[in-house]
């Protein structure tokens, strides 16, 4: 799976020929699900910035503690930085 970063938090890249976009998840959240699409790399790479600071944000209007990112210490392979647009929900 390719994968990019962004304030520690790490988000999956995947691609759906049916609709031809790109798009992820921001993994290991718990109960949280963030998500975020583009056309293009460069568009889906901005929208996962978004979606994180918007999940961020969010968190702290409504006194929620934002999941905390996971260490990437050890990764064999650097991720990869992808753009999105922000969705928010709890579980």
């Amino acid at each position: 799976m390719n994968t990019m970063e962004y304030r520690g938090y790490t988000g999956s890249v995947e691609f759906s020929r049916e609709d031809r976009k790109l798009f992820g998840r921001v993994l290991h959240l718990g109960r949280h699900l963030v998500d975020y699409e583009g056309r293009s790399v460069d568009e889906l790479e901005q929208d996962f910035h978004d979606a994180i600071d918007f999940y961020l944000e969010f968190c702290a209007e409504e006194g929620i503690s934002p999941v905390k990112p996971r260490s990437v210490e050890g990764r064999a392979r650097p991720a990869r930085k992808p753009r999105a647009k922000a969705s928010v929900a709890s579980l």
